[in-house]
């Protein structure tokens, strides 16, 4: 067959050639690192790294840097036949060299994702929809024994990876990429790299410690009868267990190249008793197996992992087998080997027990049962052995909020406090000093999107290079990853079961443990904190510090909007080419401290003018989100029905410098005027946000097809911006009838009115700021009433009726306080304008299959505030319509009790689409809906008395 194709495809090159037709030409285009490539994304013509006019891959490294580039090779309508690339050494004029086999090539492999948490909803700026985005990385080598075969209108993605040798010297190196397949004509590109004169050190200013499981390692790779081979112990006389430690090294010393140590959760000594009942530690294995780990051996540049745990945790030795965790003898247990522990260390050649060795003594869940069970190991570890560092994942702050009850001085408990993006207090972080304990202070792990930014498929670029970025800026002692293979349980090319920086070579028939590209990005930002760290010891803190707060604005609490739980969305910059400006930057500055002699005019302008491109990426006044209610304009004469509406702006100053801020309205309906002509931020401060609010009064309703009101307002600075943007102020009136519709599920009979049709739902996060912001799933709700009742009525675009997903209970899901997991509404009233927060709120939610849930307070997880039954005995009929779900209700307004004659309400109507992702609601909340200040009002008109 194969040879088939390729007669195929050498007679309509033939032909081509007969009929006076050149050879098609080879698609090939170049990208960085810092753009997510998939097998559907458009061609991108990456201008920071690839000069297409001059056909030249642009780069820049130091000395000991490895900088990475992207290839894809699309194929047309034909297939590419034996496809083979070969890259030059890298050469200056005075004949320097970077050799070619400082080039890594990997095949890239795409994982799948069809699955989308709550975090990315919200966060995504781009429609959802399936998509294979490249993660896995293949190792192969180039030239002609290895050539590819890319089927007709398919893709080849590579990535490459340059390694400066520290011996290089600085200058301008020159080589190219040729790339050709059979009928086509050959593609060649060059590639320039610029090498600066300094060399980035070895030493790791952010430590990135992770953790693995050789188990899992055996259980995938390694099968014996054709069963998957997980050894009880790891005997090294037994054959499969060798062939696994080697696999186990090749792992160990592929993270360490990309500047991450790992550490092997599940590997003890051998515990045995003598006659006496005492445990007695048989460590020659295990010595074999972490000791070249430890002093550096079993690594290129010989230095060994800066940290490892003691052999102890609440699964080793077990507590059931000794009585339980508070029993006498587990106590004793658990001290004699912790004793016997530190003194074999103690023992072993170039290692410290106390620079080195940390104990991790609870690693389970995050819960209340967790502090007892830490506290309790941590005491007998520390009595035993005050010398050693103990590590706790348990947050010793702000748990309560998220239903946790740390005990009285917890945080005393542990030396090294690992905390999640939500549990990170910016303002407490521990900074350890202490020579005997490098590593004593606050480490950060990712969590929770978008406190902190996360390790998963899903990320973007920036986001896992932004990490190291955050612990520098807060000046964490490190990072710690608890997982790094996660290969239990999914399929790993699912980026919804793979969270991890590895993956099996299985995937491609291979033995042996395989890179991601997010491994990649890691060590990526690895790189960067030397950049910084050379900085900061050549006392250029400041321009350190102006670049880490450039591109990291907020995290941890600090993230925090209305509630805890209200996380905002640009605690960092997801902009790629800001990122690579940064890093010109670094290299800029660095070489200008290093070798100020080498500062020349024209580098010193080129360095002004890529600081304020930089700067103009990267730094605004961003308003974060818009706001905005109605009440009554109190004037002396109570017939007077005038009304006010209050725009609030919450506003967020990226500048490195405060300013003054000036707003105004520029544009308002008939018949409304501005309290003041503009509302004034005197002194604004650099890294902070403020709430800015602008007044409008007016009799007149105008009413239109969405019940919203348009407004325009412009914003400027002293330092001369000026932004103008246009805000709906969701203002919905209803209508008395006198025949009540009927609940059936049926829109016929329905009353349309002015103003009363609810419309123009927006998306939820940050795809309701893009563009007009609206759900494709469009919704309309139609509202009117009675003396005794209101009547709303839900229109659900859907296309696909048949997959509406609705579970039979009254159980709702909630993720990040989103309703989401099936098809729902939800209706959020504020009758009045009483309720001062969420526990003050009444809320509705309904399911297409009937089920109807009603409550005071919102019950999500964790609640929001007091959580009370409210019996709202509504009356309900669902039905199908065309490309539309029905949803027909009756609310009593008795009960609202006293509120239900009030004439301004605050109201909103929400809908989360299950098989369009898309969560949208009326009156346009940007991050979340269940606060009295993101609704829209509603003017209930009652029957005279």
């Amino acid at each position: 067959m194969t040879s088939l194709i390729k007669y195929s495809v050498l007679l309509a090159f033939l032909a081509a050639a007969m009929a006076g037709c050149e050879a098609k030409k080879i698609d090939a285009w170049f990208v960085g690192e810092m753009t997510q490539l998939s097998s559907s994304a458009p061609r991108n013509d990456d201008w920071g790294v690839y000069d297409s006019l001059n056909n030249n891959i642009k780069l820049f490294a130091a000395g000991n840097e490895t900088l990475s580039f992207q290839l894809v090779i699309d194929a047309d309508e034909l297939p590419l036949q034996d496809l083979t690339i070969r890259c030059s050494d890298l050469k200056t004029a005075f004949g320097d060299k970077i050799a070619a086999d400082n080039f890594s090539v990997y095949k890239m492999l795409p994982v799948e994702i069809e699955k989308f948490p709550s975090w990315y909803l919200r966060l995504t700026d781009k429609p959802l929809q399936k998509a294979q985005v490249y993660d896995v990385l293949v190792p192969i080598a180039l030239g002609v024994d290895n050539s590819f075969t890319v089927s007709a209108n398919q893709r080849l993605a590579l990535w490459f990876d340059v390694y400066v040798p520290r011996s290089a010297k600085a200058g301008d190196y020159s080589g190219k990429i040729d790339i050709a397949a059979l009928g086509r004509q050959n593609f060649s590109a060059k590639i320039s790299a610029e090498v600066y004169d300094f060399v980035l050190p070895d030493s790791r200013p952010i430590v990135a410690l992770g953790g693995f499981g050789h188990r899992e390692l055996f259980r995938e790779l390694i099968q014996r009868d054709s069963k998957p081979f997980v050894p009880v112990r790891l005997d090294r006389t037994n054959p499969k267990v060798r062939e696994g430690l080697i696999l186990l090294r090749q792992m160990m010393k592929l993270a360490h190249r990309h500047r991450l140590d790992l550490f092997d959760k599940d590997i003890h000594p051998i515990l045995k008793r003598d006659r006496q009942g005492k445990p007695v530690l048989g460590w020659e294995d295990y010595d074999q197996i972490i000791t070249p780990y430890l002093d550096g051996t079993a690594f290129e540049d010989r230095i060994g992992a800066p940290a490892w745990p003691l052999p102890i945790s609440e699964d080793w030795p077990k507590p059931r087998t000794y009585g339980g965790i508070n029993s006498k003898r587990y106590t004793q247990t658990l001290e004699q080997i912790t004793d016997d522990c530190v003194k074999h260390f103690s023992q072993l050649k170039d290692v410290s027990p106390t620079r080195q060795l940390f104990a991790w003594p609870y690693r389970g869940k995050i819960d209340n049962s967790g502090y007892a069970r830490h506290s309790r190991l941590a005491g007998i570890i520390r009595k035993t052995a005050p010398e050693i560092q103990i590590l706790t994942t348990l947050p010793a702050e702000a748990a309560k909020i998220w239903n946790l009850n740390p005990p009285k001085n917890f945080k005393n408990s542990a030396d090294i406090h690992v905390l999640q993006g939500q549990w990170l207090n910016t303002a407490a972080v521990k900074i350890g000093s202490s020579q005997e304990w490098p590593f004593e202070g606050t480490w950060i792990s990712p969590g929770k999107m978008p406190y902190l930014p996360s390790i998963t498929t899903l990320s973007r670029p920036p986001d896992i290079r932004a990490i190291v970025w955050f612990a520098m800026k807060y000046r964490c002692n490190g990072i710690f990853l608890a997982e790094v293979l996660g290969w239990d349980g999914g399929n790993q090319t699912d980026a919804n079961s793979a969270a991890s920086l590895f993956y099996s070579g299985k995937i491609a028939g291979m033995q042996m443990v395989l890179p991601s590209v997010r491994l990649k990005r890691l060590r990526r930002g690895l790189q960067d904190a030397n950049y910084l760290w050379l900085l900061q010891l050549r006392q250029r803190e400041a321009i350190a510090d102006s670049l880490l707060n450039a591109l990291i604005r907020y995290g941890g609490l600090d993230a925090a909007g209305d509630n805890y739980h209200d996380a905002r969305f640009d605690g960092w910059v997801k902009d790629p080419y800001a990122w690579e400006m940064a890093r010109r930057i670094l290299a800029e500055e660095v070489l200008a401290a290093v070798h100020p002699s080498e500062n020349s005019k024209s580098r010193l302008v080129a360095q002004r003018v890529i600081w304020k491109q930089f700067n103009e990426r990267t730094r605004s006044i961003r308003i974060e989100q818009i706001r905005t209610n109605v009440s009554r304009f109190k004037q002396r004469d109570p017939k007077a029905e005038e009304m006010l509406a209050v725009i609030s702006l919450d506003l967020f100053n990226e500048y490195s410098h405060s300013t003054k801020l000036t707003a105004r309205i520029t544009s308002m309906p008939d018949g409304w005027k501005p309290l003041v002509d503009q509302s004034f931020i005197e002194d604004f401060p650099a890294g902070r946000k403020r709430i800015l609010k602008l007044f409008i009064r007016g009799k007149n309703f105008e009413s239109n097809s969405n019940a919203k009101m348009p407004v325009s307002i412009e914003v400027t600075t002293k330092h001369n911006l000026r932004k103008e943007f246009k805000v709906e102020v969701p203002l919905l009136q209803t209508s008395i009838v006198k025949n009540r519709p009927k609940i059936d599920g049926i829109l016929d009979d329905w009353p349309m009115r002015p103003g009363n049709t609810a419309a123009d739902f927006k998306l939820l996060g940050v795809r309701g700021t893009k563009d007009n912001g609206l759900a494709e799933r469009q919704t309309k709700v139609f509202v009117t009433n009675d003396d005794k009742n209101l009547y709303f009525a839900f229109r659900c675009d859907e296309p696909n009726l048949s997959g509406i997903v609705a579970r039979p209970t009254n159980i709702i899901q909630y993720d990040q306080l989103l309703a989401c997991g099936e098809d729902l509404v939800e209706i959020v009233f504020n009758p009045g304008l009483k309720a001062k927060d969420a526990s003050g709120l009444y809320h509705m939610v309904i399911k297409p299959n009937g089920v109807v849930l009603t409550e005071r307070g919102i019950a999500s997880n964790p609640p929001l505030g007091q959580v009370r039954v409210w019996p709202g005995s509504a009356s309900i009929a669902i039905g199908r319509q065309g490309p539309c779900w029905i949803i027909e209700l009756c609310v009593p307004l008795s009960a609202f009790g006293e509120a239900s004659r009030e004439r301004f309400w605050g109201i909103n109507f929400a809908r989360f689409s299950q098989q369009g992702l898309e969560p949208s609601n009326w009156a346009g909340a940007q991050r979340f809906y269940y606060s009295p200040d993101n609704l829209g009002t509603m003017l209930l008109n009652l029957p005279e008395k």
